[in-house]
C-alpha cells in the first residue's frame, strides 16, 4: 500500500484555512477495498471523495447543498488523472525494487 497526501493552508478575509487532499493506492488487491481512493478536506473536514471501482467525484456532508457545486465531472476527470498518474508511479516503485508480488 501507498500513501500521498499534501497540505495547503492560507490566511483569508474570514480566518485561517487548511486544504488537504489524502492519496491511497493498493498495489494488490485486498478485499472490496478499492485499488485507489482519494479525499479532500477543508478545515479537517471532508468535502468529498474519489475511488477507482465508479471513478466519480462525490461530495461529502454538507457539501451536497452548496450551490455551484452540482456538477462533479470536471474533478471526476481530474482525479482520474490523478489515479493514473499515482497508480503508474506505485508500478514504477515496485519494479525498481524488483516487488512484482506487491510484498
Amino acid at each position: 500500500m501507498n500513501y500521498s497526501g499534501f497540505s495547503r493552508e492560507k490566511e483569508l478575509k474570514g480566518g485561517r484555512y487548511s486544504l488537504t487532499y489524502v492519496y491511497t493506492g493498493l498495489s494488490k488487491p485486498v478485499g472490496d477495498i478499492p485499488k485507489f481512493q482519494a479525499f479532500g478536506f477543508l478545515n479537517d473536514l471532508s468535502f468529498f471523495e474519489y475511488d477507482s471501482e465508479d471513478r466519480r467525484s462525490r461530495p461529502l456532508g454538507l457539501w451536497k447543498q452548496v450551490e455551484g457545486m452540482e456538477d462533479w465531472e470536471q474533478d471526476s476527470q481530474l482525479q482520474k488523472a490523478r489515479e493514473d498518474i499515482f497508480m503508474e508511479t506505485l508500478n514504477d516503485i515496485m519494479e525498481y525494487y524488483n516487488d512484482s508480488n506487491g510484498q
